[in-house]
Parts: C-alpha cells; sequence; structure tokens
C-alpha cells in the first residue's frame, strides 16, 4: 500500500473523529457519566458486590450436585443453600432502592440516611404492599408478594430511588419542611424534616398505584406498569443488532476515555440481573422458565479477555515490542489485563484518541460476540444462570457462572479474534512510534554532542592557561 492511500485512509478516520457526530457523542457520553443519578446507580450497583457475590457462592454450592442429579430441588440440601440465594438476589431490588436513595441523597448534599429510609418505604409500599390472605378454613394470612423484591423490578428501583431525593431536595430547596427549635437535638430535627418530603413521595407514587389496583382489578400496579414500559422501551435491544449497537455504544465512549462499560450496565442492568435469575429458575427446572441468551453474553464478549475491548493480546504484542514505550505499558498491564481491567491500555498506548487503533478497539468486541453466538447456538458454550459480579482472573467468571468446563475456552476464542484484529494496525502504530523514537533519541544525540563540542574549546583554553 502506497503512503499516499495511507494518509488518505488517515485523515479519513481522522475527519471521523473530529466529526460533528463524534463531537456530540463525546460530550453526551461526558455528560452521562458526570450526571449525579448515573453516579447513584454506578456507586450502588458496586456497593451491592458484596451481597451478588455472597448469593453466587451459595448458588454455585446448591447448583453443583443438582447438576449431577445427587439432590432433587426439593431436598433438604438445597432447601437450606438456597434460603441465602433468595435472602441476596432474591431481595436485590430492596437492596438496590435503599442503596440509590443513599448514594443520591448524599450527592444531593441532603441527610443520606433519610432519603434511603424513606425510599425504601416508597418501594415496599407500591412493590410489595402488606395484605391480609384468606386461607382455606376461614384463617388469615398477612404477607408481603416478593414477585417484586427481587430482580424483576430493578427498573422501578432504580426510578423510586432516584425520584425520592429529588422530592427532598424539592422540599428543601422550596423550604417545605418542619423547622423545629436550634435546642433540640439533631436527630429530632432529622426526623421531623423528612416527614413532609415523606408524605409528598408516598403520595406521589402510591395515589397512582392504588388508582391502577383499583381501575384494573389488581391485575396491574405501578410497579408493572413502569417495568412494561422499560421492556418496551429497550426490549429491542434484547437481540443480536441490540448487542451490536450496545457493544460499540460503549466502545466509543470508553475511545473518548468515558468508562463505556458502566454507562451501558446501568442501561441493561435489570435486564441482564433478571435475566440471570430466569436461566437459574429454568436449570433448577422451575415450571416457566426457559433458558435465554438476552443480555447474558454481552460482557462476556466485550470484555472476554484483558478488559473492555478484549486488550489482553494487545498487551502481549506490547511486551514483545521494539517500542520503548510500548514495552513499558505492556509490562504495566499485564497483571490487570489478568483481571480484566483495561485501563493501563487504554490510556497507555493510548487507545483512546487515537484513530489508527479506533477500528480493531471497536469492532473486535462484534466479531467475538458472533463467535460466542455460534458457539451458544451448537450448545458447546453454556448460557450462564449465575450472577458474578467481581473481577476474576479470566476463564474463572466464564466456568463459575455457567458451571460449565467449556466456557474456559470463551477467553481462549476471545483472544485469536481480537488479537487477529489487533496485530496489523498494531504494527502500523508500532512501527510510527518506532520511528518517532528513534528521531527523538537522534535528536537527543545530535544536541549532546553540540553541547560536547561546544564546551571542548573551553576546556582546551583553562588547559592551555
Amino acid at each position: 500500500m502506497s503512503e499516499e492511500v495511507k494518509e488518505e485512509k488517515k485523515g479519513i478516520m481522522q475527519r471521523f473523529v473530529e466529526s460533528k457526530f463524534m463531537a456530540f457523542l463525546q460530550k453526551a457520553g461526558q455528560k452521562v457519566g458526570a450526571n449525579k443519578g448515573v453516579s447513584a446507580i454506578t456507586a450502588s450497583m458496586m456497593g451491592m458486590m458484596g451481597v451478588i457475590m455472597v448469593g453466587a457462592i451459595f448458588t454455585i454450592i446448591a447448583s453443583v450436585p443438582y447438576s449431577f442429579g445427587w439432590v432433587s430441588n426439593t431436598s433438604l440440601y438445597y432447601t437450606i443453600l438456597v434460603a441465602p440465594y433468595n435472602s441476596t438476589m432474591g431481595l436485590i431490588s430492596v437492596y438496590l432502592v435503599v442503596l440509590i436513595g443513599y448514594n443520591f441523597g448524599r450527592s444531593l448534599k441532603l441527610k443520606p440516611l433519610n432519603t434511603a429510609l424513606s425510599s425504601l418505604v416508597v418501594f415496599l409500599l407500591c412493590a410489595a404492599p402488606v395484605t391480609t390472605y384468606t386461607l382455606d378454613g376461614g384463617a388469615s394470612l398477612t404477607a408481603m408478594d416478593t414477585t417484586y423484591l427481587g430482580s424483576y423490578a430493578m427498573f422501578f428501583a432504580i426510578i423510586v430511588g432516584l425520584c425520592v431525593p429529588g422530592i427532598y431536595k424539592f422540599c428543601e430547596k422550596h423550604n417545605i419542611v418542619i423547622k423545629m427549635p436550634e435546642v433540640v437535638p439533631q436527630f429530632l430535627i432529622d426526623g421531623f424534616s423528612s416527614i413532609i418530603p415523606l408524605l409528598f413521595s408516598v403520595i406521589i407514587f402510591y395515589g397512582p398505584d392504588i388508582l391502577l389496583r383499583q381501575f384494573t382489578g389488581s391485575q396491574l400496579s405501578l410497579a408493572n406498569l413502569l417495568v412494561g414500559i422499560f421492556k418496551i422501551a429497550f426490549g429491542w435491544m434484547d437481540s443480536l443488532p441490540g448487542m451490536f449497537f450496545l457493544s460499540i455504544l460503549c466502545m466509543l465512549l470508553w475511545f473518548f476515555g468515558i468508562h463505556g462499560t458502566m454507562i451501558v450496565y446501568v442501561i441493561i442492568l435489570t435486564t441482564l440481573t433478571n435475566a440471570v435469575t430466569n436461566n437459574y429458575m429454568a436449570h433448577m427446572g422451575v415450571e416457566g422458565y426457559v433458558i435465554t441468551f438476552s443480555y447474558t453474553f454481552l460482557a462476556s464478549a466485550v470484555a472476554t479477555c484483558g478488559g473492555s475491548g478484549n486488550t489482553l493480546p494487545l498487551v502481549i504484542m506490547c511486551l514483545r515490542s521494539k517500542s520503548k514505550q510500548l514495552k513499558a505499558v505492556g509490562k504495566a498491564s499485564i497483571v490487570p489485563g489478568l483481571f480484566g481491567v483495561n485501563e493501563p491500555m487504554t490510556f497507555g498506548v493510548p487507545l483512546m484518541y487515537n484513530p489508527l487503533m479506533m477500528i480493531p478497539f471497536i469492532f473486535n468486541p462484534i466479531l467475538v460476540m458472533l463467535a460466542f453466538w455460534l458457539l451458544y447456538s451448537v450448545h458447546f458454550f453454556q448460557i450462564p444462570y449465575i450472577m458474578i459480579g467481581s473481577l476474576m482472573p479470566i476463564g474463572v467468571g466464564e466456568v463459575l457462572g455457567s458451571l460449565a468446563w467449556q466456557n474456559a475456552f470463551m477467553p481462549i476464542v476471545g483472544f485469536i479474534i481480537a488479537g487477529l484484529c489487533y496485530y496489523p494496525f498494531f504494527k502500523v502504530y508500532e512501527k510510527k512510534l518506532i520511528a518517532s523514537e528513534q528521531l527523538m533519541e537522534e535528536q537527543e544525540a545530535a544536541l549532546k554532542a553540540q553541547e560536547e563540542a561546544k564546551a571542548a574549546p573551553e576546556v582546551q583554553t583553562e588547559a592551555q592557561q
């Protein structure tokens, strides 16, 4: 390929990076990433890692004997070990609404415990109201329906967790609070100051919920209405083309130095968690549940080896590079890359704002996703049914999420495909860096020679004197 053609292609990529669309995407991504609500959701997801991992541990312990047919899902062994799962993943929306209410309230400079508690009250009131049921024989039972306390209603939990602190902020801004004398203890002041905002929150959410239940004969509630709207709005993403779109969006945001994975994860959080829960119920043979692809292979395809963009093969190339810059980046990136952390590569190569590396960085996850989809279709790779929400060495999370040894090959498949995508672009970029480094070394050597030549006459003069 001639130098003129290379320059023309480089010019096209540079113009695309600097286009109005890319500028718009960059600004939009920065605004979304800096949004207090999105930051609160992200912090809350991170805060749930302990809950998710404990649930996953007990799920694995309970599922292994069941998978081999040693126990049934009605045995005492399974019943005991599935209880922690029901109290963690089975109540995930409860924990999410509390954490979002707390984190968003704190970011708005409110009393976070008040906003967290009020968010929980409103959520339980609408999602799982205390109801009295009449049993056979005339006895009565007062209970809460847990249908909307698990992963199914996470979108509703997000809405409540964001809106309730917003109502608190509105009341504070317009001075709609009960004021107490300064001599009153602070805990009493905090308690009384939350009365009116909580009352407004209950009216705003519980009022429409009552109307919906009354006019539909309890067939429709505010919780399942909002969940239904969410499915209609984002249901199209639950497909292979939808996964392509989300993957490209994620990597484009990373290209601009924005944490695209977190932003996309906020979009698919509720559906992803619900999909994994659905797959778990289907795996355990619960009637009415069928294992589905859904979003469960998106994260593994985008970041199966080395973090977002599958950058581990790029790390190996950097380690073997003749460029001093790339070799140093490779040494700093190898250990984080083995645990799926890609920031050293993204900011070190760099991959962000690098038009030459943009194509493989953005599009290799698409090819990896296609390969995974084909291998899922022929039932070699197994669909995950256990929520693993922690950074683990490559391959470990894939195996634990499905308890299938075949899934250990997912990073290998991703490594080969991503490596083939990166290699030609890497070699061009490496050649450019090596030439730049050599030129810099020559300039430094010439400057040093000039300084030595300039200093030589002065030394001779001093010697003659």
